[in-house]
């Protein structure tokens, strides 16, 4: 991200240029730096291929053991969307 003063002829704002007040003598950089942050941060923790995750009912680690949970059947009403997800 590249930070020029606002009275720069023909130059305008996008997300890699900011423009700033050079008479303010300081810049904000909270909302830049934050923003860099967050789409520096992986959305999603995977874990890894042997990983078994946690039992959607109880929510036990099935990585250290096995829950006594039956599997329900899933909502027949939403097999239009399920089948959507899966192509």
């Amino acid at each position: 991200m590249t930070f020029i003063p606002g009275d720069v002829a023909g130059t305008e704002e996008d997300d890699e240029v900011r423009l700033f007040d050079p008479g303010q003598g300081e810049i904000d950089l909270r909302e830049p730096v934050r923003e860099e942050v967050i789409l520096a941060i992986d959305p999603y923790v995977v874990c890894s291929p042997e990983c078994k995750g946690l039992c959607p009912q109880c929510g036990t680690n099935l990585n250290e053991g096995s829950c006594d949970c039956t599997w329900k059947e899933p909502d027949p009403r939403w097999d239009v969307l399920r089948n959507l997800r899966e192509e």
